[in-house]
């Protein structure tokens, strides 16, 4: 089977935050694959994972993994359109459309050129039923049949995985990544006679990593690796 399977939710999650910026991941998906090859995407990674640091496993060895990739190239306007060289888009102009194969786009970004006039050396050109057309006007909008499959709205981990059996699998994979830290703040109150104080402390983790760990459960280590949490 050729299809996608898709490994979305996360169970099971377990991050241990470094405070030098870096955070280690621990979570279980659940999917669903058929005996033989199967491609899976886990999507909603972190944007900062270091692929260098990936492990992947079935957790009851019934998948061995084949194949990984991590799919960082995300769309936009320039992307999409280098992408669509050679395959048919539409160009909506002022009085109407064209439609045809595209050959070349403006070698200036697209975000820039919108809405304005092209020289001849700066163009669309297309592959229209009437041949080969110079498009020198201004170009409203852009119309694409779909995205293309080497194109990930957001970063993404494709996986290509060797079933024994057909049905539910939970898939463990650990990972470093970058965008995490935490800082201790405390405040101190003392007494009328300055011999006794209350105490409060608080922690504060920050995530940038590029993907939230929804009831994870949370680890912090510090510099000198004293550790707490999951990471204890």
């Amino acid at each position: 089977d050729n299809s996608y399977r898709i490994a979305e939710v996360q169970n099971d999650v377990e991050v241990t935050v470094y405070n030098g910026g870096i955070g280690l991941v621990k979570e279980i998906r659940e999917t669903n694959l058929s005996h033989g090859i199967n491609n899976v995407k886990f999507i909603d990674v972190p944007s900062l994972m270091d692929v260098t640091s990936l492990r992947i496993k079935d957790i009851n060895n019934k998948a061995v993994v084949l194949e990984q990739n991590y799919d960082y190239d995300l769309i936009s306007s320039e992307k999409l359109l280098e992408k669509y060289i050679d395959k048919n888009i539409t160009l909506v102009l002022e009085n109407g459309t064209i439609k045809g194969k595209l050959l070349s786009i403006p070698y200036t970004s697209y975000g820039q050129q919108y809405n304005v006039y092209y020289s001849a050396q700066n163009s669309f050109i297309l592959q229209t039923d009437e041949g080969i057309m110079i498009i020198n006007e201004p170009i409203k909008d852009i119309i694409f049949a779909g995205i293309p499959e080497n194109l990930a709205t957001k970063p993404t981990l494709s996986v290509s995985m060797d079933s024994k059996s057909a049905g539910k699998h939970d898939i463990e994979f650990d990972y470093l990544t970058g965008g995490m830290n935490w800082n201790a703040n405390y405040v101190c109150v003392l007494n009328s006679e300055d011999k006794k104080m209350d105490m409060n402390g608080w922690i504060t983790i920050s995530n940038n990593a590029g993907t939230t760990y929804k009831n994870a459960k949370c680890g912090l280590c510090n510099n000198y690796g004293k550790c707490c949490g999951t990471a204890g």
